[in-house]
This record gives C-alpha cells, structure tokens and sequence, in this order.
C-alpha cells in the first residue's frame, strides 16, 4: 500500500507542480518495445524471512486509443521475466530463479510537459495476468521445482501457475520515440495457496514507440 500511495504522489506531484501541463492531442495509437531491470520479492510469511531475486525484463506494448477526444489509451502486451539469487547459508550454496509470462491490460493517460509534446508523462495502471514457468531452488546439490507435484509433494502443495495482480507506474516519453519508466506488479493470488506466500516486482524500463 506503501508503494502504491508513492506512485499516485509521484504523480500527483509532477503534474500539481507543473501549471502548464495538459492534455496531448493525440488520438494515435503506440507500439513499444522495452527493457526492465526487474527486482522481485518473495514474501515466505514464516519469521518475516523472504527471497529477492533480480533480473530483467523484455516486453511488448501496444496502446490502443479509445476515444478520439482525449489521450486515453488502453495498453496491452506481453513481457517476459527472468529473476534469480545466490545465497550461502551456513556455508552451502543456495540459488533461488523464477520466470514468468505476464499480460498487462493498463488503462494509460498522456499529459504533454512544460506544453511541449517532446516530453509526455504516462500514468498508467490496470490488472495484471501472469503465467509461472520456473520457480525453484537449489540446496547445495539438491534441486527443487516450486511447480512440480513430484516436488512439492502434490498438486496442492506446489506453486501456482497463474498469478493475478496489478501494474501501477508511471513513464515519461522523450521525443516521442525513448520511453523510461517504472512500474510496481504485486500479485493478488499467492504464489502458494498454503501458507502466506506472496510476490511483488519493481521494474525500471527502457523503451523504444513506433
């Protein structure tokens, strides 16, 4: 909750403090293409212990204008993550890495800046659906899959496949082509059914619209 009252205050600041901002007249769609630093945070729930991991991200984004009038848009896509740690505890390494498939549907809104359309802020946020395709860990030489039923001991004790949670983030347009942003995804469905065990991503992108 932290994160997200940030975010809406990052926002919220930017366009307060800048009296000249306003709506883009543009009703064109967009495509981009990005690059994140990921940052994922597993929250185990036993003793406040938790795992983060950190990686990238590649996506796809495709924004599709919904009204002519305004600067709305809806944003689609789908981005691939990759996260992974290595830890040593009590003198036995241990490697966590996790990777998934995500679909974002945002509903976004471009402000120009300073009243100049080379430089556009984009709020953005909307539910997120995520797809785990590895989850495990490694104890010295013994391996785990958080996803296998043989592993965890059966199909109700391993991790889910399917995730859903929320995007919240804001990205700047700069000459209409370089994009930067950040983005916070906590996921509503627990990775575990059993037990308290949570996941969130932090992602700082880099982008490229045609």
């Amino acid at each position: 909750m932290k994160r997200i009252t940030t975010i809406f205050a990052i926002a919220t600041f930017v366009l307060s403090t800048n009296a000249k901002a306003q709506l883009v007249n543009d009703s064109e769609g967009y495509q981009r293409i990005e690059a994140s630093f990921a940052a994922q945070k597993t929250d185990w729930g036993k003793d406040n212990s938790y795992t983060k991991t950190k990686g990238f991200e590649l996506g796809y984004i495709k924004g599709i204008n919904l009204t002519s009038r305004i600067p709305l848009f809806l944003e689609l896509g789908g981005q691939l993550t990759w996260t992974h740690a290595k830890d040593e505890v009590y003198s036995v390494d241990v490697k966590h890495t996790f990777m998934n498939i995500s679909i974002p549907v945002n509903v976004a809104y471009k402000f120009a800046f300073a009243s100049s359309e080379n430089i556009t802020i984009v709020p953005f946020v909307g539910p997120n659906f995520k797809f785990n395709v590895i989850g495990k860990e490694k104890w010295g030489d013994e391996k785990t899959s958080y996803l296998s039923k043989d592993d965890m001991g059966g199909k109700d004790n391993r991790a889910n496949i399917f995730q859903a949670g929320m995007n919240l983030g804001i990205g700047v347009n700069i000459a209409h082509n370089l994009y930067v942003g950040y983005r916070f995804q906590p996921d509503f469905k627990k990775y575990f059914d059993e037990g308290d065990v949570k996941t969130h991503t932090n992602y700082l992108t880099i982008g490229v619209n045609f």
